[in-house]
């Protein structure tokens, strides 16, 4: 037993969940009664996102610790959430929000699941009443509230209701927490898009760049968010940072380009950056749609056409990419050969 066990933890700690259940499951059948057994087992298979498996597993874990089921409960209502079951989620759980809302601390997850499953029934005002007490000090209490406000919260003033409440407590120091809010609010623009959120996005992200931790992902959403506000130039020099930091990120490269090309930058420098997206992912054909973009504004229109072509090839299905080579095929004088091509806007 206690060389399955440890032989799972090992797996566990490494990231490779699978062969840890593996093991631990062959320690819950040889061992019927071992707690640690049956933990391992729901641990790694909560990993694994398999959720039917994980209650039935946590239901074992929960019959062996009969004396303290508190840490079963929470896999049983994690696992009860996954599968479509808030109701019963807050059932199993529920019985415990005195006990976590005291100790805040150490029960970061079980308050993630419990709020989500009061949100999926509708009780979100419960939710807010729950996690908002530990705002002011719980890190892990307002990742949750901002996932939750952009991800499951439906009404428009109930995320902002969130948001603005978890805003104040965020540390100016934490690089983590500010990127995560700056995404929050850029979220919102999104799905509120008159209601000033990006303001506030752009404030977040220009700060949380600043901050040390901030890696090329940071650079990009930042680059991405002012070069949707129309701010170019600094959109251009957060793209150019992001390729400082790691070069090979295809994705920064084909911005760039369009950025240039859209900008009036050196079009012979976007051709090369859409080039070298494409070189990296030649299956990509957004890219491969980038690339013909900026071949077209340098005058290469055949090499245009072709990579287009490639483009329709990979995503027959997309219509844009048979308007673009429709447009491009009439402007080459080469119009019956856009004949059949499906319509729709232009880009």
């Amino acid at each position: 037993l206690a060389l399955q066990t440890a032989a799972a933890e090992v797996y566990l700690r490494l990231n490779q969940p699978a062969p840890a259940a593996e093991l631990a499951q062959r320690a819950v059948i040889n061992f019927p009664d071992n707690v640690d057994a049956a933990k391992l087992l729901s641990v790694a298979l909560a990993d694994q996102g398999q959720w039917g498996r994980l209650f039935d597993a946590a239901q074992q874990w929960r019959k062996r610790a009969a004396r303290d089921p508190f840490p079963a409960d929470a896999m049983i209502g994690q696992a009860q959430l996954r599968l479509g079951q808030p109701q019963n989620a807050i059932d199993t759980l529920a019985p415990y929000q005195q006990v976590v809302s005291r100790s805040p601390q150490t029960h970061g997850g079980f308050a993630a699941v419990f709020a989500e499953a009061l949100l999926r029934t509708g009780r979100t005002d419960q939710a807010f009443a729950f996690l908002q007490p530990a705002w002011p000090s719980q890190d892990d209490w307002r990742l949750a509230g901002m996932r939750l406000a952009t991800q499951v919260i439906e009404s428009p003033d109930a995320r902002r209701q969130w948001l603005e409440a978890i805003t104040p407590h965020v540390p100016s120091d934490s690089f983590t927490e500010r990127f995560a809010l700056a995404e929050a609010w850029w979220t919102l623009h999104w799905l509120a898009p008159d209601r000033g959120a990006d303001a506030v996005a752009l404030r977040l992200i220009d700060e949380a760049v600043q901050l040390p931790g901030a890696g090329v992902m940071a650079h990009f959403l930042r680059a991405v968010m002012h070069e949707h506000a129309g701010d170019t130039d600094v959109a251009e020099a957060a793209y150019r940072r992001a390729l400082e930091l790691d070069p090979s990120v295809s994705v920064v490269r084909n911005n760039l380009a369009m950025l240039l090309a859209d900008a009036g930058g050196p079009v012979d420098e976007a051709v090369q950056l859409a080039r070298e997206a494409v070189n990296a992912e030649p299956n990509n054909a957004n890219y491969r749609d980038t690339l013909a973009y900026v071949q077209e504004k340098a005058g290469n229109v055949e090499e245009a056409i072709a990579n287009l072509e490639i483009a329709i090839e990979l995503e027959p299905q997309n219509p844009m990419w048979k308007q673009r080579l429709a447009e491009l095929l009439k402007q080459s004088g080469s119009a019956a050969g856009g004949d059949g091509l499906s319509e729709a806007s232009p880009r």
